[in-house]
């Protein structure tokens, strides 16, 4: 009977000592949560570049308008096109520039001769100062080239912003460099890059050698 006790004396041995062994044995430290967090990608930054290319559009824009304009009345000047010269220029700012121009050559005669001239140069101007007056001056200096609605920019020479507002475009035949006509164009309506003719000033013939 003693053999049976000493062997279930040796079991319980056995489990304690497993007990004991696993209560001593060191703890598996939990590993940390690892949180992705997704990564934005930061407004100002694309803000910023939308902002840039509107900006860039909007110079573009307002760069070629005036340009645009200037070859449309080139355009119009050789056609005859009456109805959208009378919209696209202020003839009231023009007349003035237009005497100026004409009474410059009225100088250096005598008195009664300089105040014929004046007269003479007045009526020129004011007859000028229209649209039929001067689509008719210009039409042979001017005639449209080949290429339909694209040589009115084969009419454009030089370019000179005057400031902000303003700016000053020479005309001349399709390829020809003789100046024809000298415009100044004023900025209207910044919203809609609306650009009128507000001043005009007509370039004189060349003269032959022989003559």
């Amino acid at each position: 009977m003693q053999e049976p006790r000493e062997g279930q004396a040796d079991l319980w041995e056995q489990v304690w000592r497993e007990y004991d062994s696993r209560r001593s044995a060191p703890a598996v430290a939990a590993l940390p949560v690892v949180r992705v967090e997704r990564r934005r990608r930061p407004r100002g930054r694309g803000v910023r570049a939308l902002l840039a290319s509107c900006i860039m559009v909007s110079v573009v824009c307002y760069a070629v308008a005036p340009l645009l304009a200037a070859a449309r009345l080139g355009e119009a000047l050789a056609a005859g096109d009456t109805a959208w010269l009378t919209e696209a220029v202020d003839w009231r700012q023009v007349s003035p520039a237009l005497s100026e121009a004409m009474l410059a050559g009225a100088t250096g005669h005598s008195d009664q001769a300089q105040a014929f001239l004046r007269d003479m140069a007045q009526d020129v101007a004011r007859g000028m100062a229209t649209p039929d007056g001067m689509a008719g001056l210009l039409r042979e200096r001017l005639p449209r080239g080949s290429h339909g609605a694209t040589s009115g920019m084969g009419m454009i020479g030089s370019i000179r912003p005057l400031d902000a507002t303003r700016w000053e475009v020479a005309l001349h035949a399709p390829g020809e460099a003789q100046q024809a006509l000298s415009i100044t164009l004023s900025l209207r309506d910044a919203w809609r890059l609306r650009w009128q003719v507000t001043g005009m000033a007509v370039a004189e013939r060349p003269r032959d050698i022989g003559s």
